[in-house]
Parts: structure tokens; sequence; C-alpha cells
């Protein structure tokens, strides 16, 4: 930037070819900045100090990099605060702030994929696994118990660190993960809370499941019955599944569910409107676990 004086850093940015972009807002960050692959301020006196406030420039090199990133990460897992590393302005440090800034350094280099909109993540027995109608760029753990992370499944772009109440997980590369099972570990963990980000900014709406220990058929209630009953039953893993209700003489009423479900907790519905009165029994199968439990359908 030679001849070009000191800039107020809190307000303008500078891109490889030495282009002043000013006022930059949050949103920017999500797509619209021009390509700042590596972002560097030089000073014509050799001075640094006029480039001191700059956002994102936590190690104070006037540059954005890894360096950068590092320092953000630490004062997330510290639950600290720099108000040059809050890139979206929230008063808050979250995985959202280490996507803005990766963003931020890639440019228009990244390959954003589909912005998404929502996230369940289902955690227990050992793993932690995702499901999202968009490409993830990072994810935010708040957590208790005591556990430790035996194995991730992320690709060689991607990386984790974690401590005792928060674990994040956030591409380097943007690159997308390719396993929906993140990571797997002992003891006991329990999310209390998550974040999810994409490379656009969106608003994720995330929901956490629990997942059961074991196979499982609850007591149908009410039963008796009239004409409608309810029936919840637990998948501790991904198994084919058939749910079917038999009458006294062992014919099929009707199929509750048949094929593959992925782990969680279910629960159905059976309206018996168009039977007739009497006890039935409903069935359950799946290749390691069979159980049947009566029921009275009384009109």
């Amino acid at each position: 930037l030679a001849g070009s004086p000191c800039i107020d850093a809190g307000t303008a940015y500078f891109d490889l070819g030495g282009e002043v972009l000013i006022d930059l807002q949050p949103e920017d960050y999500f797509g619209s900045a021009p390509d700042m692959g590596y972002v560097e301020l030089e000073c014509t006196d050799g001075n640094t100090e006029c480039c001191d406030g700059m956002l994102g420039d936590l190690s104070g090199d006037c540059q954005l990099n890894v360096l950068d990133i590092v320092s953000l990460v630490n004062l997330v897992l510290s639950d600290g605060y720099d108000e040059l590393g809050d890139m979206n302005g929230d008063g808050e440090l979250n995985v959202l702030d280490i996507v803005a800034l990766v963003n931020m350094i890639l440019g228009d280099g990244l390959s954003r994929g589909n912005p998404a909109s929502k996230l369940i993540i289902s955690h227990g027995n050992g793993t932690i696994e995702y499901e999202s109608d968009g490409m993830i760029a990072g994810l935010q753990f708040i957590v208790s118990g005591e556990f430790e992370i035996t194995e991730d499944f992320l690709p060689a772009g991607w990386k984790i660190d974690y401590n005792e109440t928060t674990i994040l997980l956030y591409s380097l590369d943007g690159s997308a993960l390719e396993n929906k099972l993140l990571f797997e570990y002992e003891g006991g963990l329990v999310i209390e809370e998550s974040i999810a980000a994409d490379w656009y900014g969106s608003d994720i709406l995330v929901r956490e499941v629990m997942l059961p220990k074991e196979f499982s058929l609850e007591r149908a209630y009410p039963n008796p019955f009239n004409p409608v009953t309810t029936i919840q039953f637990g998948l501790p893993v991904d198994a084919a599944v058939n749910i079917i209700v038999y009458d006294l003489q062992g014919r099929i009423a009707t199929e509750l569910v048949s094929g593959m479900q992925t782990a969680g907790y279910y629960t159905l519905k059976w309206d018996a409107s168009d039977q007739a009165s009497g006890i039935y029994f409903v069935k359950m199968m799946t290749p390691e676990f069979t159980k049947t439990q009566k029921l009275m359908l009384v009109k």
C-alpha cells in the first residue's frame, strides 16, 4: 500500500492486490466479500501499530491466517473474549466466529455448498452423529460429564478441539463432512447445547436427540383402548424394523413399520376404528430384538 496512510483498521480491510475494502459488515463475511485468501496490511512507515485493532487479527501481526484461528479457538475453549475475534458482533465468541474468520481467509476459493436450515445431533452409546439439510462448516457442543474422545471421523481438512465443557469441530479448508458419524467417545457425555454454522451465516435450528441404550417396545397406552392407542419403541442403532399387529387368530390386522429406521425414539398411533373388539398382539422385530405385547380393543 505504497503512499497509503494508516486507516482505521476497525472499518477497513485489504485484499492481496492492495485494494482498500471499506466498512465491511458482518453479513459480507459470508459470500459477498472479494477474494481475500490472505489478508495483509503493510504500513508504509514500517510501523505496524496502524493495523492494531483489525478485526480477526488476534495474533497482532497485521495478517489474517491460521495463527488467528488458533487464537480464536483458544479463546472459545477458555470462555474468554476479545472484540477482535467477535466476527459477527454479537458479543460472544463461538464457532460462528471461527467459521466467519476461516471464510474471510479463504474468500472466493471456498466451495460453500448448500446453506443449512436445520440440524439433528444424535448422541449416546459412545457416538455422536449428525443429519443436516445443507453443508455444515462448524459445530460447537456445550457438554457435561466425564468423557474421552477416542476416534473422530472428520475429513482431512477438519479440526477437532475440546476440553471438559466444550467441543469444537470446524473446517479449515472448506471441505464438507463426509460421514454422518462425527466421533466416538468413552465415558458419560451429555450435550447441553449445540451451535452449528454453515458458510452463509444461516440461522440453523439444532435439535439434540439422546439415543436409547437398548432396543425397546414400551407398553401401549391407553390399554385397553377405543379406538386409538399409542405405541413407543427405541433403537440404539440403525436397524431394519417390522412392527405388526395380529389378531387372536394370528391374522395381520395392520403393519405399522416396515424397513430401515435410524437410531432414536419413536412414537406410533394405531387407529383400530375398522377392527372388531377383542385381543390383539403388537410384535416388534429387528435382526437383534423381538418383543410382543398384548392389546385389548374395547368398543
